[in-house]
């Protein structure tokens, strides 16, 4: 009982009210009383009986539409195919060629291509096709549907920020609401959608003729309505208020064309221009390169140089003293320093030609002495040229010539001499 069918003939039965090709329910097979007749009921609930032999025809399974390119499948039968395939396979029909196995179609998720025959496919429902989507960070999509825990709200987009990891292809995405992450969501609860469906539903900032704002292009991104002569950064002032754009009075462009997404409100006080990094320096400035790029060959690191011209051009501060006549820094590139460390970074020069550091003394070097305020048997020979002969006390020893009569050491600090000749120098060795 239940079971429809389509009426033949009224022959044999008692059916008033019936037509030949009447769509009828069959509601006691065989009626209890007369086995020879279905007990039926047409579409306007009148009931008759309809002989058993003949009297009925069964209704013709409907042939399900071709499937279509650009269509979803899902794979029922997997005759012909390779063990990639897999019954439950979403995929999207990219060919039809009529053949014996027509359909060429591209598995969501990994873009696996097959051909299949036509009864290994049926449609697939837009539930399953949103199930088998795997998104990826950086997607936009759109919340259709309800469930689990998610915290998004139906309808609203979301731009993909993490993924769960394999498996579920779960992910969370920032809401073009309120600019937060929501929880996690699945791919059956949302459908594709663009960056554009994104931008037009995240509220706009509100502004108003003459507020001072700064053009904050995301990185990457062109202006809505293109450059023209601003960059980012550049301070304006608005001056009208379309429905659907911000017009702003830039220094190098007026009346320049904004999405108001691309545009950030400041305060008096932040729209005052940065003093150039470049002031710091003045002609004649010794400084030290701490960093080194383009436009600065025959420049090295860690040394110093003079600023020629601080303001050389766009960006950059003029220096000489290198193997060629000028290199060009930015501020960043130099600190200043001072006449300590100039000589400093002389003596470390000198030192450094007879392979020594700083004050490395040896034995057999020639040296002045310098007289100085304590107890030396040189003191009374001020700018005397002396050998040093000793090293193996706290102070090198300083050999006293023939000429010296006094009985007071000569042991002296090497803040009491210079170097005059290096022993590897001496002509005398």
């Amino acid at each position: 009982m239940g079971d429809r069918a389509v009426l033949a003939t009224k022959a044999g039965g008692h059916l008033a009210g019936f037509t030949v090709g009447d769509t009828v329910e069959i509601v006691e097979n065989p009626h209890d009383l007369d086995p020879e007749h279905y007990r039926v009921k047409n579409a306007g609930g009148t009931l008759g009986y309809v002989a058993k032999n003949g009297g009925l025809k069964a209704i013709e399974p409907t042939k399900p539409e071709r499937l279509k390119v650009g269509e979803y499948a899902k794979v029922v039968g997997t005759s012909g195919n390779g063990p990639s395939v897999k019954i439950g396979d979403i995929n999207e029909i990219i060919t039809d060629d009529d053949g014996v196995m027509p359909f060429r179609g591209k598995r969501i998720g990994d873009g696996n291509l097959q051909w299949f025959y036509e009864k290994s496919l049926v449609r697939a429902t837009d539930e399953e096709v949103a199930a088998a989507r795997r998104y990826k960070v950086g997607d936009y999509v759109q919340v259709t549907k309800p469930g689990g825990f998610h915290n998004y709200k139906i309808g609203e987009f979301v731009q993909v920020t993490e993924m769960y990891g394999s498996g579920s292809g779960a992910f969370k995405g920032l809401r073009s609401s309120n600019a937060t992450i929501g929880n996690w969501l699945l791919p059956k609860q949302v459908i594709p959608a663009t960056e554009a469906q994104f931008t037009m539903s995240t509220p706009k900032p509100t502004f108003n003729v003459g507020d001072t704002v700064k053009l904050t292009v995301a990185a990457g991104k062109t202006p809505r309505f293109n450059w023209g002569s601003v960059k980012n950064g550049d301070v304006g002032t608005v001056r009208y208020v379309r429905p659907d754009k911000v017009v702003v009075n830039f220094p190098s462009q007026s009346s320049w064309n904004a999405d108001p997404t691309e545009l950030t409100k400041v305060s008096a006080e932040e729209a005052q221009p940065k003093p150039d990094p470049r002031s710091q320096f003045a002609k004649g400035d010794k400084v030290r390169l701490i960093a080194k790029a383009d436009r600065l060959n025959g420049y090295e690191v860690g040394k110093i140089y003079e600023v020629s011209e601080p303001l050389a051009d766009s960006d950059r501060v003029a220096i000489k003293g290198g193997s060629v006549p000028n290199g060009y820094a930015k501020a960043d590139q130099l600190e200043k320093v001072t006449e300590a460390d100039v000589k400093a970074a002389a003596a470390e020069a000198k030192w450094a030609k007879i392979g020594r550091k700083v004050g490395e003394y040896k034995v057999g070097d020639i040296v002045r002495f310098k007289k100085y305020s304590g107890v030396n048997g040189l003191n009374e020979h001020d700018g005397v040229i002396v050998e040093i002969d000793d090293l193996g006390g706290m102070n090198p020893h300083l050999a006293k010539p023939t000429f010296v009569k006094t009985g007071y050491n000569t042991y002296t600090h090497p803040d009491h001499f210079e170097l005059v000749t290096p022993v590897e120098a001496r002509f005398d060795r």
